[in-house]
This record gives C-alpha cells, structure tokens and sequence, in this order.
C-alpha cells in the first residue's frame, strides 16, 4: 500500500512538499514485540519513493494503551507526556501514520514538534476511519 499511497501523492498533493518525513513512533517494547513498527514501514517506501528524506525526531518514552482501544476522552489523556523530541526538527514535515481514527495522535505530535521549532507539520495516513463520538 505504501507504493499506492506515493503514487498518490505524487499526482495529488499541490503543496509545498516537507522537508522531511517522520514515522509515528511506537514505543521500543511494543516495537519489538509486535515485530515491526507500521507507521515506519510506511514512512520507509515514501521516503524513498518522493525521495525525501526521514528525520528520526520523536520517540515513544511511555507505553501506553493502543488508542484504537480507547474513547475519546481517554485517547486524549492516554498520549500526555507519551512522546518526546530527540532533535531539532525540520521546519516542514509530515507526520506518517496508518490510520487516523480521531486524530489525537496527529495532533498530539504536531503540537509538540511545533514547539521544537517546526513551522509546519502535515499529517500523511493511509486511512481514516469513520469519525468516533
């Protein structure tokens, strides 16, 4: 799908294209026990796909409960403090991910590499799901 997904992109997107592109991280443990981390894989064929470049400017510092799992209210609460910036980052980059269900994810990280410096942060998914209430 990540190859669709570039083609599509390509054809499509008529903004000013990021700087760089950056995998929602998944915390290490959850990594290695799931074996891969999606958002990454992802990141990975667009990267060399569009070629643009990855920048590894977040991580996952605290496990937490899969969202998909979650209401809204406690999807909001469960992603505090959950995620840090380990670099500088670019100053136009896209956030990669495979779903977006309410996009507190998406926002959860665009506001902190905002305030790391970034000026603007799009958000790249696969699919979104249908909204959640």
């Amino acid at each position: 799908m990540g190859r669709v997904f570039a083609t599509f992109l390509r054809e499509q997107y008529e903004q000013e294209w990021p700087d760089a592109l950056v995998a929602v991280p998944m915390h290490p443990l959850s990594e290695f026990t799931r074996g891969f981390n999606q958002a990454r894989l992802l990141a990975n064929v667009l990267s060399s796909d569009l070629k643009l470049p990855l920048c590894h400017c977040l991580s996952k510092t605290r496990r937490t409960p899969q969202q998909m799992t979650l209401g809204l209210d406690e999807r909001r609460q469960n992603l505090q403090h959950a995620f840090k910036v380990t670099r500088q980052p670019p100053r136009h980059l896209a956030v990669v991910d495979d779903v977006m269900t309410t996009g507190t994810t998406a926002n959860t990280l665009a506001r902190l590499l905002k305030s790391a410096g970034a000026e603007h942060v799009d958000i790249w998914v696969l699919a979104r799901t249908p909204e959640v209430r």
